[in-house]
């Protein structure tokens, strides 16, 4: 009897060896996704809803087809000509990437869409307020009553044009009575998107009050390469501990332009402040490039 089963197993091994060699040697033609890369693609530029692969229909024998699936090879695409507004992409240029070698396996070509569909926008920088979060109605009372303070209690966020465009605030996580017990925590900040990204990934509440003066640098160059631009000097006023701004000097800072002009010509600018300042106000906060 246990003669007859392991004649039974060493039967069923070896039709299962027959059968992979002969799968593997035989010519398939199958459905395989391959992921897709994006060369060129502008700066400004921004994708969402991008597919990661897309299925293209290949031929070969088993053990090609074996090769391609974990070889890691890509569909590059050329996204150089790619503006806002634009929802698709061809699908008829492409080129392979990472093929793996000696290999025969043959790519036809698209499986079933002849375009990649996603959705593009312009990448642009803005400049938000944050505002605290609250658990509860009784974390918001008591955060008023013992007069906390954000720092910084602005940042910078980054994202598509449509997503940011009329964003003006942006909301800490919320803050629990328990935290309020404490004379200072961080607390991370809700961006609510994905696709839009900050520098700061946390703001400070602290209840002890700082002394805050304010000091104001006029007529700072500003910092625009070679492009020619209007005006070419602004107003800083910038807030901080007296002993911060005793230290500071106009070199202290720089302006420069950030990105390319819009379509009406207009140029964002970024200042950069010394470690410990984050509290500014810029006049004018944009230039236009003649």
């Amino acid at each position: 009897m246990r003669k007859n089963l392991g004649l039974k197993l060493f039967s069923l091994v070896l039709a299962l060896i027959v059968w992979l060699q002969i799968a593997l040697s035989s010519e398939h033609r199958t459905t395989v996704r391959l992921p897709v890369v994006l060369d060129n693609l502008p700066p400004e530029i921004t994708l969402s809803d991008l597919p990661k692969d897309v299925p293209f229909s290949v031929r070969g024998t088993g053990i090609d087809l074996l090769k391609l699936r974990f070889s890691g090879t890509k569909v590059a695409l050329d996204a150089a000509n790619l503006r806002p507004g634009i929802d698709k992409l061809p699908l008829d240029d492409y080129s392979l990437r990472d093929l793996p070698q000696n290999s025969a396996v043959e790519v036809i070509g698209p499986a079933v869409e002849s375009d990649l569909s996603f959705s593009a926008d312009v990448l642009q920088h803005r400049t938000v307020k944050v505002v605290p979060a609250f658990e509860n109605e009784a974390a918001r009372a008591r955060y008023s009553e013992l007069d906390f303070l954000l720092s910084p209690d602005q940042i910078r966020i980054t994202g598509p044009r449509r997503e940011i465009s009329d964003l003006k605030t942006v909301s800490t996580a919320p803050i629990s009575i328990q935290m309020l017990s404490q004379d200072r925590f961080d607390i991370p900040i809700s961006l609510n998107s994905r696709q839009i990204s900050s520098t700061v990934a946390k703001v400070s509440v602290s209840r002890i009050p700082l002394r805050i003066e304010t000091r104001v640098f006029e007529a700072l160059r500003v910092d625009s390469g070679t492009r020619n631009v209007f005006p070419q000097t602004v107003t800083l006023k910038v807030e901080g501990s007296p002993e911060q701004l005793r230290a500071l000097k106009p070199g202290s800072f720089s302006v420069k332009t950030l990105g390319e002009p819009d379509a009406a010509g207009w140029i964002d600018l970024e200042v950069v402040l010394p470690e410990g300042l984050d509290k500014y106000a810029l006049t004018p906060e944009r230039v236009r490039a003649r």
